[in-house]
């Protein structure tokens, strides 16, 4: 993407690759002006009586206001659908743009641009002077070609051979097979630019019988062979996700991404330092406890979805109060598929939050006190609470509500009660040791000073 003019609210750019056109899919959301040249038929030229096909079509500069956008990752064109604003003629009707590679255009929005646009449009920019890798999954009977941009995995042609290496003379076998990656050799030299890294990957041995062949018809060629445990697009996403190509892709904005969510799926694992769902997420943003949050690209351009009761696209900007990073990620592999299914948005955080406990003291349940202590990890007691206790203390064994007992007026006496207990605090001159020795308290603490949430787990 090259910005021929920037201002808060206007940009002019050209389109200078495809990776270019999923970026302006984003960009030109709904109600947002795009504009630039276009054909429509000029229904005045037609001869009376004709149809208005036969009227001839005349180039005009277009302004539509932008109603919906078709972009697939394996095209070369995006379709920009909107009410004509201005032009020469027919304003008010439907138009749509095809922009390519190579066009100019000019997107103004009735704000301003958000920070998370300019920075798609700044990765954009930087992504300008990246080429893009051939990456070829080689089997024994099939070869996929894929090509990796900064933003994504396209795939691009497949060769499959059908009828040899399976069966038959073992010599006729190998001839045929030889010719097939020969001819894929040449099939795929010819397809991709002798500028671009090529990275040959996939189980088994096929991959270097391609590699000594390509190698034979173009010496010079920038060529790496991989070994991966899986083949077609398991294997294409196996390389970027293992990091089995990082000096080809390090760079990239889909390696970082996919190195990111990585990270994301260990931690989940393992229970570390990550938040995903409404209520964790908004959690981590209260405590300002998130390091870098990755949102689905198009998810944070969506007018409805909400988080903590807000557009996300609105709630997303409490990150530059935090010092947060924000990360938009593509969903074109197979990590940007996984973080769908997480609900679009998960953040890496800077610590692991300990979980949040509903704490209830004796002196707050109401008549009904099952119904009081409901989701409550504790019970707090002062030791004049014990004798009108008997049904909470009832409660809190049947539902696994802890219970803590401050006992430190006088020495605590033996009796039932102490069944349900799992922390007492008693007064310093107590033996804290063995008082819990013989009624079997979890935890028993001697100590005048400190309150008892201190001590609670």
């Amino acid at each position: 993407m090259r910005i021929l003019k920037q201002t808060e609210n206007h940009w002019k750019l050209r389109i200078e690759s495809e990776d270019d056109l999923w970026v302006l899919a984003r960009l030109a959301s709904p109600s947002r002006h795009l504009a630039m040249l276009g054909e429509r038929r000029d229904t005045t030229t037609a001869e009376s009586g004709l149809r208005a096909k036969a009227a001839e079509r005349k180039k005009m500069w277009i302004e539509l206001r932008v109603q919906t956008t078709e972009y697939q990752s394996y095209s070369d064109t995006l379709r920009v659908h909107g009410v004509i604003e201005q032009a020469p003629i027919d304003i008010g009707s439907h138009h749509t743009h095809m922009i390519e590679v190579g066009d100019e255009i000019e997107l103004t929005t009735s704000d301003t641009f958000p920070s998370f646009d300019h920075a798609l449009l700044k990765d954009a920019v930087d992504s300008s002077n990246k080429s893009n890798v051939s990456l070829i999954v080689v089997e024994n009977d099939e070869v996929v070609l894929f090509e990796i941009t900064p933003r994504g995995l396209r795939e691009g042609a497949t060769w499959t051979m059908r009828g040899g290496g399976k069966r038959g003379d073992v010599r006729t076998s190998e001839a045929v097979a030889h010719s097939f990656l020969k001819q894929v050799s040449n099939e795929i030299l010819a397809a991709t630019s002798t500028d671009l890294p090529m990275i040959l990957c996939g189980p088994g041995h096929a991959r270097e019988k391609l590699k000594s062949i390509i190698l034979e018809i173009d010496l010079n060629r920038n060529l790496r062979s991989i070994g991966t445990s899986m083949a077609g697009r398991a294997g294409a996403n196996e390389v970027i996700r293992e990091g089995l190509a990082n000096d080809f892709l390090e760079n990239y904005a889909i390696h970082k991404e996919i190195q990111l969510l990585e990270e994301v799926w260990t931690r989940i694992s393992s229970n570390g330092a990550v938040a995903y769902g409404e209520q964790s997420l908004v959690r981590a943003m209260a405590e300002g406890a998130i390091e870098t949050l990755l949102v689905a690209v198009d998810l944070l351009r969506d007018e409805q979805t909400e988080l903590d009761g807000k557009l996300l696209q609105d709630w997303v900007r409490g990150l530059d109060d935090i010092g947060g990073k924000l990360v938009q990620c593509s969903v074109d592999h197979d990590a940007g598929e996984q973080l769908l299914g997480f609900g679009g948005v998960v953040a890496l955080l800077r610590y692991k939050m300990v979980e949040c406990m509903k704490i209830i003291r004796f002196s707050e349940l109401g008549e009904n006190v099952r119904d009081t202590m409901a989701g409550a990890r504790w019970i707090l007691l002062d030791q004049d609470d014990i004798q009108h206790a008997l049904s909470a203390l009832m409660f809190a064994e049947l539902d696994g509500v802890l219970v803590a007992v401050d006992h430190r007026k006088s020495k605590p006496d033996d009796g039932l009660w102490r069944r349900a207990v799992h922390l007492l605090l008693v007064a310093g001159n107590e033996n804290a040791e063995e008082i819990q020795h013989r009624s079997g308290i979890t935890k028993v603490i001697s100590c005048d000073v400190s309150s008892i949430e201190e001590h609670i787990w």
